[in-house]
């Protein structure tokens, strides 16, 4: 392969390396014990909201849909008895379209932004879905600034969700770097808000216009099951009961509470349907590090842009042995997270989390060791989306599991574990539920992981039912391994980060941009200065352009692309100081010229070097930092 540039490669999950190049591997170590692993959480929660005193909001457009009808319900509730059958995670929400807001246009004018007392602007709109217990807002990004901050809240309620435009675009860079393209990756879902209307303001710090801002919101997920229901669906889908209420209290056992603070409650968004689950934070052996690692199962988490729309609950538990509220300490940590493996062999999904979970969670200890038969085993999870519960059984086999063209599930018993997949679980005290799935099983011995829950028999009482769990053992040897164990690599940040080919060059800078017009004569470019190897990751959002890769005096390398075709690679590895690629486009009865989504990665052994972006009609560039400059006469020329 010429290594001066992969030209017309498809850019899938793996990046695409030159060839002779190597990528970093490693071995596991020894298991650590339990006792070393079962580390408590001592950093500093992460702000999950902020009050809004010093923000002076215009009262915002309040869009009304209308109430869900009943042919909608039918519709949920047919679509939920479906997959109920076949194992599918539990369905509590559903999308409904936003007509007024479906564009960016149309989003445009109905924001209405404001002066603020620090020069800055803000806008804010409300968005009703009548009826619902819960709402997400599904923002579609199509130009947001890293500076921006974005908050969600109920009506009258000083607090609110926080996050910012720097956090969203790395979440949206992450899926699309995953491969997918879809407009479901460029949609950022907003924390939930319990209620029938969220209000979604947008914050502007001094100098960034409000022109920069490019969304919409074509749709919000209409829930009708939350926390403040207990869990029971409620108005036209209250035929969806809620768990069983026989299920032991993980309160009553404070010998396990280190297991229940390192489980969490899952929501995330899929396809038009919100579901939740349950997962597990897991530690590592690395003593220096504090990685917030998380379990679940490939059936709930399957790729990356479900990945980003998670939300975990902590603390999802009574206060107190078999009380009714939640624990004061019960906290939503939004941010999604970046999918790190994932396999159907053993329903296994394996995360790190964007945002640092709260103080005083617990990180669970696990063990890589074969399951043995009859060995006392305890599963922590969260049926039904209710508060925490707790079931203790023993390990009555193995199994291996196929599964269906329409994910239905089919279990087949072994007394071995060999050739196996999944463990089989009897239960005499408690049981699994929908909800519970991709939760933790623990030994009883160290209370050490052994496996994530795949599915298991209905259940009509709290014992004497099965369940089946995937082998935890098994995804370690294939991957997780170089993520727990000692030495496996460093911590993993959510702004997306390529593997550097040919080397061990650090990623000295990157610049990335959403919905990046193309103008004619190559008037923006992506220029790397000193970097050893400079690569575009490209993706057309519409219409075409002509990628034009450029080494010092090197003659026009031109590729024609059009929209949805795929995601490209280029990288440029000679030894010229300056390397380019100039985006062109000329509609000369070819088509409309395109909008692209561009990353440009400087790898380089020099601490100076650059990217950036030239817009030669203006004669500025933009910085990684997304800050703006006059490049005038300083900047070498950067077109053939």
């Amino acid at each position: 392969m010429n290594c001066r540039s992969l030209h017309h490669v498809l850019f899938t999950s793996a990046m695409l390396v030159c060839a002779g190049s190597a990528l970093p591997t490693w071995a596991a170590d020894e298991i650590r014990s339990a006792e070393a692993l079962l580390t408590p959480e001592t950093g500093i929660q992460s702000p999950q909201s902020a009050r809004r005193d010093s923000i002076s909001l215009p009262v915002p457009k309040r869009i009304a849909l209308d109430p869900v009808s009943a042919a909608q319900a039918e519709s949920v509730q047919a679509k939920r008895a479906e997959e109920s059958k076949r194992g599918a995670p539990k369905q509590i929400g559903f999308a409904r379209d936003v007509t007024a807001l479906e564009s960016s246009a149309m989003t445009r004018g109905q924001l209405v932004w404001q002066a603020q007392p620090d020069g800055g602007q803000a806008a804010a709109i409300a968005i009703v879905s009548p009826g619902a217990v819960g709402i997400r807002l599904g923002v579609r990004i199509f130009r947001l600034p890293a500076q921006a901050v974005l908050r969600v809240h109920a009506p009258g309620d000083d607090d609110a969700s926080e996050t910012s435009g720097q956090k969203i675009l790395d979440l949206i860079a992450a899926n699309v770097l995953s491969g997918d393209t879809s407009e479901a990756a460029h949609t950022w879902w907003t924390p939930t808000v319990e209620a029938e209307e969220a209000v979604l303001e947008i914050i502007l710090p001094p100098g960034v216009p409000a022109e920069t801002v490019e969304i919409a919101l074509p749709r919000v997920s209409h829930l009708f099951a939350s926390a403040s229901t207990g869990w029971e669906a409620q108005g036209a889908f209250a035929a969806q009961a809620a768990a069983l209420s026989c299920h032991p209290d993980v309160r009553c056992y404070s010998n396990w509470d280190t297991v229940s603070r390192a489980t969490a409650h899952m929501e995330f968004n899929e396809g038009v349907y919100t579901y939740i689950c349950t997962g597990t934070l897991l530690n590592d052996n690395d003593a220096t590090t504090t990685i917030p690692y998380f379990l679940t199962a490939r059936h709930c988490i399957s790729d990356q842009t479900v990945a980003g729309s998670l939300i975990t609950y902590w603390f999802h538990r009574s206060p107190s042995c078999n009380g009714t509220n939640y624990d004061a300490q019960r906290r939503q940590l939004d941010g999604g997270a970046t999918l790190l493996y994932r396999t159907t062999s053993t329903d296994t999904s394996f995360l790190r989390l964007n945002s640092t979970p709260p103080a005083g969670v617990a990180y669970a200890g696990w063990h890589a060791n074969t399951p043995t038969m009859g060995m006392g085993v305890t599963g922590v999870h969260s049926p039904g989306g209710d508060r925490q519960k707790i079931a203790f059984g023993g390990l009555s086999g193995f199994a291996s599991v196929s599964v269906g063209l329409d994910n239905s599930i089919r279990s087949y018993p072994s007394d071995s574990p060999s050739g196996t997949t999944h463990i089989s679980v009897k239960w005499n005290n408690g049981a699994t539920e929908a909800g519970s799935s991709g939760s933790g099983l623990f030994d009883n011995s160290g209370q050490k992981l052994i496996g994530q829950l795949h599915g298991g028999e209905a259940p009509s009482a709290c014992s004497g039912k099965s369940s089946i769990y995937g082998r935890f053992d098994l995804a370690f040897n294939a991957k997780l391994h170089e993520f727990l164990d000692s030495g496996a690599t460093t911590p993993i940040t959510p702004t997306p980060t390529p593997t550097p080919s040919a080397s061990t060059m650090p990623l000295r800078d990157a610049v990335y941009f959403y919905g990046l017009p193309v103008a004619a004569d190559r008037a923006k470019t992506l220029v790397g200065y000193n970097c050893d190897v400079f690569q575009l990751l490209l993706d057309v959002d519409s219409g075409y352009t002509d990628i034009v890769l450029h080494e010092s005096s090197a003659t026009d390398y031109p590729d024609r692309i059009y929209d949805h075709a795929a995601m490209f690679s280029y990288a440029l590895y000679s030894a010229a100081s300056r390397k380019a690629f100039g985006l062109r486009g000329n509609s000369g009865g070819a088509g409309q010229i395109g909008t692209v989504t561009a990353f440009g990665y400087c790898f380089s052994s020099r601490a100076d070097a650059k990217a950036l972006l030239h817009d030669a009609a203006t004669g500025t560039c933009q910085l990684s930092n997304k800050t703006t400059v006059s490049c005038g006469t300083n900047l070498p020329a950067v077109h053939p």
